[in-house]
C-alpha cells in the first residue's frame, strides 16, 4: 500500500471516530429534544423550547408602499388574501412597522461562529435560531403599490400576484421569482447568484442584471410587446423566431417599435424570452 494512501485512510478514520463522538456528545447533552451549539467558548445546550417561535403581525391599515430588507432567509410577498399580515420566523431580529402607508420590514438574523450537534436538522419545520429568518408579507388583493423594494443578502425571494407602480429588488445569494404581477412602471431586478424569473405584465421599463444564474422572461402581452437588449457573456439566449429556433449566443437586439423595453445582461447563464 502507497504511503499516501495509508494517510488518506487514516485521516478518514480519524473523521470517522471524530463524527461518532461528537454525535455521542450531541446526544449525551440533548438528543432529539436539544441541540448543542460549539464555539470558541464550548459547548451550550439549546433546548427547542427555547427557540424563537414564529410571529404573525397584523395590520389595519392601506399599504401603499413597501420597503424591505433580509440579511439572511427566504422573502415571500404574496397578493390575494383578505388582510395585511406579515409572518416573522424570528421576532427577535425583525422590525416590522406600517406608518404613513408605508410598511417597512427589517431582518437582521444574528450572526455567530460556531457549528451546531443534534438532530434538529432533520426538523424540516424549523428555522435555525442562529442565521435563518423568513419574512412572509400577505396583502389584500387588489392592493396597488406605488413601491416595492427588496434588498436581500441571502435567501429565495418569491414575489407573487403582485400590483405596483414600480420594483427595485437587488439581492445577493438566491433565486427570485416574480409571478402572475402587474408591473406598470420601471422593474429592475439585480442579482449575484441565482436564477431569475419574471411572469406577468409590465407596462415600464425592464432591466435584470445576472451575475451568475439563469434569467427567464415571460410577458402575458406577448414578445411583440417589448423591444429587448439582451446579452449573455457566458451561455445561450433563447428568443423564439431568432435562430431558425437555435439558440443564440452572446447577444441580441429586437427592436418591435415597442414602448417598452427590456434589458437583461448575465455573465454566466442563459436567457430565455418567451
Amino acid at each position: 500500500m502507497k504511503e499516501s494512501t495509508k494517510k488518506i485512510l487514516a485521516f478518514s478514520l480519524v473523521l470517522v471516530v471524530l463524527g461518532g463522538v461528537l454525535g455521542t456528545i450531541g446526544f449525551a447533552l440533548g438528543g432529539i429534544d436539544h441541540s448543542v451549539w460549539v464555539d470558541s467558548k464550548g459547548f451550550h445546550r439549546v433546548a427547542k423550547s427555547a427557540r424563537v417561535s414564529p410571529a404573525t403581525k397584523a395590520f389595519s391599515g392601506t399599504v401603499e408602499e413597501i420597503d424591505l430588507t433580509s440579511k439572511g432567509g427566504d422573502v415571500e410577498i404574496v397578493e390575494g388574501g383578505t388582510e395585511t399580515k406579515v409572518v416573522l420566523q424570528n421576532p427577535q431580529t425583525t422590525a416590522c412597522t406600517l406608518e404613513n402607508g408605508v410598511l417597512t420590514v427589517t431582518s437582521r438574523p444574528e450572526s455567530r461562529e460556531g457549528f451546531s450537534i443534534g438532530f434538529d436538522s432533520i426538523d424540516e419545520g424549523h428555522t435555525s435560531y442562529t442565521s435563518k429568518n423568513k419574512v412572509t408579507v400577505y396583502l389584500p388583493a387588489g392592493t396597488d403599490l406605488s413601491a416595492v423594494t427588496l434588498r436581500s443578502g441571502v435567501g429565495d425571494i418569491k414575489l407573487a400576484g403582485l400590483l405596483a407602480k414600480r420594483l427595485d429588488v437587488s439581492a445577493g445569494l438566491g433565486d427570485i421569482d416574480l409571478s402572475d404581477s402587474t408591473i406598470n412602471g420601471p422593474a429592475k431586478i439585480d442579482s449575484s447568484a441565482g436564477d431569475v424569473g419574471m411572469n406577468g405584465t409590465f407596462a415600464g421599463e425592464v432591466i435584470v442584471n445576472s451575475s451568475l444564474g439563469d434569467v427567464r422572461f415571460e410577458s402575458a402581452n406577448g414578445v411583440s410587446a417589448h423591444n429587448y437588449k439582451l446579452e449573455a457573456s457566458l451561455g445561450a439566449i433563447h428568443f423564439p423566431g431568432k435562430s431558425d429556433g437555435s439558440d443564440a449566443a452572446g447577444s441580441l437586439d429586437v427592436d418591435n417599435g415597442a414602448k417598452s423595453d427590456v434589458t437583461i445582461s448575465t455573465s454566466s447563464g442563459d436567457i430565455t424570452v418567451r
